[in-house]
């Protein structure tokens, strides 16, 4: 959690959750690794 929170806990705060009826979904995860995909792609190009 050391390693993840602070991310999340940032994106969070400009991604709301997704409301679907009942259900909230957190998109701020989903962003978080296409982030983090992105990144590694720029570094192995490198």
């Amino acid at each position: 959690y050391t390693v993840t929170d602070p991310p999340l806990k940032l994106l969070r705060r400009f991604i709301p959750p997704l409301r679907l009826g009942g259900v909230a979904l957190d998109l701020s995860f989903f962003v978080l690794m296409i982030i983090v995909y992105i990144l590694i792609n720029l570094v192995v190009r490198l």
